[in-house]
């Protein structure tokens, strides 16, 4: 029996969305990287939903063992590579727009909720490769915020 966690919700969604992408998927030679990619977030979301201190109390990067924070890199490097994947996707037209924007919502929704329990360099790599933010205007802010 699966335990249901904070991430749950969000996981639902990005699988649910993570299937309909391969069913609207139309670039076969592309298809197999479709796969891993997906295998590959499913492993690391997995791994990351049977931490055993996300949720509660642990709601946050600091208040998470380290190796509760390793897997959650793990797991939030894969859905940024997913991220990455179906941006491509849209921009080369390799899916149907509708699965595409669906996996696009997932995705962001997915990371939303993995952020507070990454670091912020994590978050700030989401801002360049996903948000389109420069890596010096992610730098400065970062070294500002400290």
């Amino acid at each position: 029996m699966l335990i249901p966690t904070i991430l749950s919700p969000a996981v639902d969604e990005l699988f649910e969305a993570m299937v309909s992408l391969e069913q609207g998927w139309t670039d076969a030679a592309e298809r197999s990287s479709l796969r891993r990619t997906t295998s590959d977030v499913r492993h690391h979301m997995g791994m990351a939903c049977s931490c055993a201190d996300i949720g509660g109390t642990c709601d946050r990067y600091d208040a998470t063992s380290e190796t509760t924070r390793w897997v959650v890199h793990e797991a939030y490097l894969s859905v940024l590579a997913l991220g990455q994947l179906v941006r491509r996707a849209d921009d080369e037209g390799m899916a149907a727009t509708d699965a595409l924007a669906a996996a696009e919502t997932a995705i962001a929704d997915m990371l939303d909720e993995l952020d507070r329990f990454v670091s912020r360099a994590d978050v700030g790599m989401r801002r360049v490769l996903l948000d389109g933010e420069s890596v010096e205007t992610v730098v400065a802010e970062m070294a500002h915020a400290e």
